[in-house]
């Protein structure tokens, strides 16, 4: 079998990650590089996985977006009785907001339920039995 040849991704940019040199790694025969993010946080990429994925960053790119897209800023935003202050650290992969009720209550949700209507209100507005007031 012949000698694979090591291609010089010294300095390569792949969005916001510059390979700083190749360690002596491998991941599934490919050479690991050690690779600086832009939010100055640094990994270890395979060759494959800098070359021909969609690698673009440490990780920081996903929590400034949400499933690749840019997430909006809702600060101000009101859905029912809930009026959005400011965004929270996503958790598991939902981006998450903490949100004031009209009774003043404070809670943290997932931007999916409220946009969708799930989630309208911290609950303050059920009566004991259930059932809402009219």
């Amino acid at each position: 079998m012949a000698p694979t040849k090591r291609r010089d991704l010294i300095d390569r940019r792949f969005g916001k990650l510059v390979a700083l040199y190749p360690t002596s790694q491998r991941y599934h025969g490919f050479v690991e590089w050690r690779c600086q993010c832009d939010c100055g946080r640094r990994v270890k990429l395979s060759t494959r996985a800098l070359l021909h994925s969609h690698t673009h960053s440490c990780g920081c790119l996903f929590k400034e977006t949400f499933h690749g897209v840019p997430a909006r800023d809702e600060t101000g935003h009101i859905y029912g009785q809930l009026t959005m202050l400011r965004r929270l650290p996503n958790y598991r992969r939902h981006v998450m907001w903490l949100s004031r009720c009209t009774c003043g209550n404070e809670m943290a949700e997932k931007i999916e339920e409220l946009r969708k209507g799930h989630r309208v209100s911290c609950d303050c507005y059920r009566h004991r039995d259930g059932s809402r007031p009219e």
